[in-house]
């Protein structure tokens, strides 16, 4: 068996370098960072009395800083938060004696290959633009000469123009080095200043500093590697915990440092945030990392609970909402669950994700209200809000110290979960240890295959071909996917035009489902008036009397909470149905039997290889649109047409026109967006049907000239193509046989 050490990895890695130019350059980066990375995680998983590592993630806005920041450091706002992406880096704490912040900067040698890969960058980008001019221009020539002319003539796209597009053609480590760069260009710092360096922040200085570092308008953030936070807390001992970038950052370098860690962790907490629990895109992003990297221990945790106790608007006391709260929460999960299950997809850790409910619900906010309480320090504004929102809706509810502790549940966190984890943690870090290498065997393995298939298939057009031979190939490949055109095309616009179907009934429905979210609850309160009034001459007799006064009244916070659980099934719903406009599978599908159909299989000069790899690239690169509509937007129409939180007599009737009016809005908005996603989704496949043939025909010529450069030294070529494939089959097997 080979041990994975040193020697073995320099061993694989160099010897593939050595045959760059015979295979794409993707496989290789690709190898590269697998068992690089899965070498740093063997030699620090295999370090005596090593911590726990514990990673906590979700998407952006799920309240992970805000989670940390009750979890450990008791409420304060340490970690940054903010209702727009924050955190940069990773943000390591673990235990110390003395409390302190240390801030990592990347090492020269990393921001030289940051700045190597991000020329690479710079030099696809730069030949992908000239390819599509000289294309543009080409096509300018045919109209032309068509006699067409120029009347209807269009200026090419500018580089800022094309980058989203091009970039989906670029490998993804060289635009976030691309991007990394350009982060760093926008900062007033020397960054060589800094490169190589630590700098350690006064601990009573971190809650003001951090920002600085780990911000999203933070002058060091480019260049800032990780941030490592030492408290001294026994809850830390034995133990790492760290902050994650959002899964769904916009900032690609730091969703991809999110990936990068989750390969380390021993323990996900997965953060969910209540208002949109467990989605498609929460459990799609366990799917796809849980089972590649080797993840085995999940704990999912709704955050943000006091706004699911809030939507309660039919409990009458907190106790009963936050219960039933839970029950509808727990079905969510479990009916998101199942509709995976449903569809085959990684059935295994779907079940063993189940196996886990139900989730845990915390409230950060509720937390910090509960220590202010202890404490005797007044609220925030926004904790007041949330404290006076409760009152209101819920006859029982008192914001004492115990009860803010316990609907907050993070005391339930670090009791029932964080202290079994330590308790298990010898066992956990075993069988992780066991499993590190598994898991990463079959991708190296398939990596390694790729290389192998496109090797044998060079080599065989190399001893087959000459350059006249491989232009005529390359002829004749061309002029099939040419004759296709119009099947390809009319695929694409037929999936276009049953997009307009599809996002014409949801709309219907999404106003039909404005019936199921009208209603508001009418409170009745009766009270008996006694009083009296003198009658007679002089006003002299004394007449007693009894009144029945009946009063009532509605809460606006149920009206918010209709506004949101509208938004959020409609969310759902027409990302429901998004996934059956565009089957990318059947798309796929049905383009590959009709270009594998338009060949002669039987030919000696066709291998389905040369059109099935390239197509394949290509059909990955298209992206369907989601819907997303914020609920933010829509409640000051509600809540600044009313003074307070609760309403009575006439202002009930004004409330309810106000909910229809703005329940209408929503509607209106929530349709603009179908009309919006429409025209995204009509534009992906109209690009498609005019450029998909193109792009395969750029993939197929890319890998033919490679071969004419070859042939100059044909026989050289040859011998080499067998000598990597001769590497290849002893590299499967070292990487078969490795172990820990």
């Amino acid at each position: 068996m080979a041990k994975m050490n040193e020697y073995v990895i320099e061993k694989l890695i160099n010897g593939l370098a050595q045959f760059k130019g015979f295979y794409s350059q993707d496989y290789y980066l690709e190898f590269e960072d697998r068992i690089l990375s899965l070498k740093e995680k063997v030699k620090s998983s295999l370090v005596e009395g090593r911590l726990l590592k514990i990673g906590i993630v979700g998407e952006v806005k799920a309240g992970k800083s805000s989670f940390l920041n009750s979890l450990i450091f008791d409420g304060a706002d340490v970690l940054p938060k903010a209702s727009t992406p924050m955190t940069a880096a990773l943000t390591k704490i673990t235990y110390a004696n003395e409390s302190s912040a240390k801030i990592v900067f990347y090492s020269t040698k990393d921001w030289e290959r940051v700045e190597k890969f991000a020329q690479e960058y710079d030099q696809q980008f730069e030949k992908l633009y000239d390819d599509y001019l000289e294309k543009y221009q080409e096509q300018q020539k045919t109209i032309a000469l068509s006699g067409g002319g120029y009347s209807s003539y269009k200026p090419p796209k500018t580089k800022e123009e094309m980058k989203r597009s091009l970039d989906k053609r670029i490998a993804l480590r060289l635009v976030s080095c691309k991007e990394l760069t350009v982060l760093s260009k926008k900062s007033s710092i020397d960054l060589y200043e800094y490169l190589d360096k630590e700098l350690t922040i006064n601990f009573h200085d971190i809650k003001s500093g951090l920002n600085d570092y780990i911000g999203s308008d933070g002058q060091y953030t480019a260049i800032v590697k990780h941030v490592e936070l030492q408290i001294n807390n026994e809850l830390l001992k034995d133990v790492e915990i760290v902050d994650t970038p959002g899964l769904n950052d916009p900032i690609i370098s730091r969703g991809e440092t999110t990936k990068q860690f989750l390969r380390e962790c021993d323990v996900i907490f997965l953060l969910s945030y209540c208002g949109q629990f467990l989605t498609q895109e929460d459990i799609s992003f366990m799917c796809e990392t849980l089972p590649n990297e080797g993840i085995r221990n999940v704990v999912l945790i709704g955050s943000k609970f006091d706004s699911g106790i809030l939507d309660n608007n039919k409990a009458k006391d907190v106790k009963t909402a936050c219960n039933s709260s839970k029950m509808i929460y727990d079905g969510q999960a479990r009916e998101n669950i199942d509709k995976c299950l449903n569809s085959n997809y990684n059935l295994e850790i779907l079940k063993r994700i189940k196996n886990s409910l139900p989730p845990n619900y915390v409230s950060s906010i509720l937390f910090s209200c509960a220590v202010k309480r202890k404490k005797g320090v007044d609220y925030s504004a926004q904790e007041k809000n949330i404290i006076d929102r409760l009152k209101e809706q819920f006859c029982d509810f008192q914001d004492d110290y115990k009860t803010l502790l316990s609907l907050s549940g993070i005391i339930q966190i670090k009791r029932d979960k964080l202290s079994v984890i330590m308790q298990q943690k010898q066992k956990i870090i075993e069988e992780r240890n066991r499993e590190i290498v598994a898991d990463n065997k079959k991708f190296l393995l398939k990596i390694l295959e790729d290389i192998n298939i496109q090797a044998i298939q060079n080599k065989e057009d190399l001893q087959n071909y000459d350059k006249d031979k491989l232009e005529k190939k390359l002829h004749m490949l061309q002029v099939k996917l040419n004759s296709m055109r119009r099947e390809i095309r009319n695929i694409f616009e037929s999936s276009a035009v049953e997009a307009e179907s599809f996002l014409n009934k949801i709309a219907v429905n999404i106003d039909r489902e404005i019936d199921n979210y009208i209603d508001f609850d009418v409170s009745e309160k009766t009270d008996i008036k006694h009083g009296s009034y003198r009658t007679g001459f002089l006003g002299l007799k004394k007449e007693h009397y009894t009144e029945t006064i009946t009063t009532y009244s509605a809460s606006v916070s149920d009206v918010i909470s209709n506004m949101r659980g509208y938004i959020s099934r409609c969310k759902a719903y027409s990302n429901e149905e998004f996934e059956k406009i565009i089957n990318l599978k059947n798309l796929e599908n049905k383009v590959k039997d009709t270009v594998i159909g338009a060949f002669d299989l039987s030919g000696k000069d066709f291998n389905e290889n040369d059109i099935l790899i390239p197509l394949e690239i290509v059909i990955k690169r298209i992206k369907i649109p989601k819907i997303d509509i914020e609920v933010k937007q829509f409640e000051p129409m509600i809540l600044n047409a009313f003074s307070g939180a609760t309403v009575k007599g006439e202002e009930i009737h004004q409330l309810k026109l106000q909910e229809n009016k703005v329940l209408g809005e929503i509607s209106k908005a929530i349709k603009e967006e179908l009309r919006k996603c429409h025209v995204r989704i009509e534009n992906v496949m109209l690009e498609q049907s005019s450029t998909f043939v193109d792009n395969i025909i750029e993939q197929l010529t890319e890998n033919i000239e490679m071969l004419r450069k070859q042939i100059d030294n044909k026989e050289n070529s040859i011998r080499q193509y067998d000598t990597l494939c001769k590497t290849i089959v002893e590299y499967k097997q070292i990487v078969s046989e490795m172990e820990m």
